[in-house]
């Protein structure tokens, strides 16, 4: 009899705490979700990354949690940095980039083609936060052919493309980041990494 009454009671208590957890819910932790919901989508500016154009070029897109019409694609190129063309060896392009920085045209299309299919595989139908070459966040209305840090799951796309050697540090424009990136290449350099690998150490 003593157990028949005691397992009336776990029962008891156990569905008064569905309940409870329930009305919680429903009448409280919900609605104060959904408000935060609802201020992260207004606050969040993210873009959609719809081509990758090579490793310093890429072509974005605004997106909202919720939105009715598409916004524009703009294209936009990663503040502080100079990647090879994604190009042929013999492309004139790629030719005057190679002997800018000092780097056989054969090695600076395959760091070309590496730099592209990197961002490609990382970045592309990826949400992004764009920041502004002074370290700002960028607004709704991105101008085309800013130059922007961009940052994915928390990882700096700008800085790993550095570290990896797959683009050289382009100082002629002033940015937020420019000793981390000037380190960065320094670094590749001194570790002989992408278009460094043929460079003396």
């Amino acid at each position: 009899m003593e157990t028949r009454k005691r397992n009336q009671r776990i029962i008891t208590a156990f569905l008064l705490s569905v309940v409870g957890f329930t009305c919680l819910m429903t009448f409280y932790a919900g609605p104060k979700m959904m408000a935060l919901r609802d201020d992260v989508e207004q606050r969040a500016v993210l873009y959609k990354c719809q081509t990758i154009v090579d490793g310093d070029t890429l072509e974005v897109q605004l997106r909202h949690w919720r939105r009715e019409d598409d916004p524009p694609i703009v294209q936009v190129h990663l503040a502080g940095l100079d990647a090879p063309p994604h190009a042929a060896s013999d492309d004139p392009e790629l030719l005057a980039w190679a002997e800018a920085h000092k780097i056989d045209p054969e090695l600076a299309a395959e760091m070309g083609e590496a730099s592209h299919n990197t961002l490609l595989a990382f970045i592309r139908k990826q949400n992004l936060l764009l920041h502004r070459a002074d370290g700002k966040p960028t607004t709704e209305s991105l101008p085309p052919d800013s130059r922007v840090h961009v940052f994915v799951s928390g990882t700096h796309v700008n800085l790993k493309q550095l570290q990896n050697g797959l683009a050289a540090h382009d100082s002629t424009m002033p940015q937020q980041y420019a000793d981390e990136y000037r380190e960065a290449e320094s670094k590749a350099q001194n570790e002989r990494l992408g278009i460094w690998r043929a460079t003396a150490p």
